[in-house]
Parts: structure tokens; sequence; C-alpha cells
């Protein structure tokens, strides 16, 4: 009983052990953060493609004059994914120049998965990763990225906000929304470094959603 119930025990360690190096390899890993961005990215595509046809099917969701969708479904959680897309692939350039996100530590015999906090930027704050990555925005891209930030904060603790929205555009239209995003993305995708087959791939796949 004992040798079967110790052999269980070496069985489940084993499988954590393997189960944590797949995940520090995955978190560390330039084109894993890419496939995250394209596919929040793709998210994103089809809830606009979807406001678009539901705004024919159930006009009382939107504003006659605008045409476009003022019910707090619609755009702010779309709003939050786009922030996302934005910061996975800030992560994935913060990789592409040689840094770590997740490192292991070990404490009293046990190792553990830690999140390596990236110098100089705060949680979901767009703007701060600009310095560390070297990126340049004009005016409107950078408070594009500011409202991004502050969906990523609010809708992703659901109905209850974990701040007030501090910019008053949040939840309106944004006049060439679409081209902020594209504009961003170019001059991101631009500073990777392309010397490595799997990241060159996921690129030109994000490249041709936008």
């Amino acid at each position: 009983m004992d040798e079967e119930y110790n052999d269980k025990n070496v069985e489940k360690n084993f499988d954590l052990d393997l189960t944590r190096i797949w995940r520090l390899a995955k978190g560390n890993n330039v084109s894993c953060w890419l496939l995250s961005t394209r596919e929040l990215l793709s998210a994103t595509n089809l809830l606009d493609i979807n406001i678009k046809k539901l705004s024919d099917n159930y006009p009382i969701l939107f504003d006659d004059k605008s045409n476009y969708p003022k019910s707090l479904f619609a755009i702010e959680p779309n709003r939050m994914l786009k922030g996302m897309v934005v910061e996975a692939v800030f992560k994935a350039l913060w990789l592409d120049k040689g840094n770590e996100i997740l490192v292991e530590e070990e404490k009293n015999g046990n190792k553990k998965l830690v999140y390596k906090k990236i110098p100089g930027v705060n949680d979901h704050d767009l703007l701060s990763y600009l310095n560390i990555l070297d990126l340049s925005f004009n005016v409107e891209e950078k408070n594009y990225l500011i409202i991004l930030s502050d969906h990523i904060v609010a809708d992703g603790r659901y109905p209850i906000h974990k701040k007030e929205k501090e910019t008053t555009l949040s939840s309106n239209y944004i006049k060439d929304e679409y081209n902020y995003l594209k504009n961003i993305f170019v001059k991101i995708l631009n500073k990777f470094k392309k010397d490595d087959p799997e990241v060159i791939s996921e690129i030109d796949k994000i490249i041709k959603l936008l």
C-alpha cells in the first residue's frame, strides 16, 4: 500500500514538473505570445464584423444617427480585448529583446513559476511600455492607448469596475479607431528582429488580420 502511494506521488510530482517546464517554455516564447496576440485580434475582428450585422437586426441596440452601437456589452468588452491584444504584442516584443517574463524560483525545496515584472511597466498601462520598447507614437495613438488601458483595468472586473473610467471617450465612438490600432501594430511589428521563422510566420498572419 505504501509503495503504491509513493509511486502515485512520484508520478504526480513528475507530471507537475513537466507542466511547470512546459508553462515556463511557453511563457518566455515569442511565438506563443504572438499566437495569443493573433487569437485575441481575431476575436475583436469577429466582434467588429458582427456588431455591424447586429445594427440591421437589432436597431434598438444602436443609435439611429451614428449607427454605432451604444450597448456596453458590445463596445466596452471589445475595447478590453483590443487593449489585451496590444499588451500581448508588447510582451512578445519584450521577449524578442532577450528578456524573460516567467522565472523559476525554489523555496523550501519547492519549485514554482513567478511572473517577472517588467521594469518601469505598470500593470495594464500600455503607455508605460513605450520607453523600454523604444516605441514612438503620435498624440492620437497615445490617447488611444490610454483608452484601451482604461478598458483593460475597468472592464476586466465585470460590472464592478476597479476604478472609474478616467477617459471621457471610453464608451463613445472614436473616429479612425481602426486606423489607430493598425498604425500602432505596424510600428510594433517593425521592431521585431525577425530572425526566427516561427516569429516571421506569426507576424505575417497578424498583418493579414489588420
